[in-house]
């Protein structure tokens, strides 16, 4: 009986703990899909500021990770374009 409490007890505790250390690695839990369209809103920041070569960098980074993105091929197209 007491063993049993003992391993209901460690249980708990995992439990718990899990809650503060997964959160940490949200980033690594977000399909590629997810972190393409991330690096296409900060790069649409960065054409804003008018921060071209930046703003090609995050979508090369985006292309990469999801190649069929549209916007991200528009906004670079956009950014090779006021670049000159």
């Amino acid at each position: 009986m007491k063993r049993l409490k003992l391993q209901f007890i460690v249980l708990i505790v995992i439990c718990l703990l899990s809650q503060f250390f997964l959160p940490c690695c949200g980033a690594q839990n977000k399909s590629k899909k997810e972190l393409a369209e991330s690096y296409v809103k900060k790069a649409k920041i960065l054409l804003n500021k008018k921060d071209y070569n930046k703003a090609i960098e995050k979508l090369n980074k985006a292309i990469k990770l999801d190649p069929e993105n549209s916007k991200a091929y528009n906004n670079r197209g956009r950014a090779w374009y006021h670049k000159k």
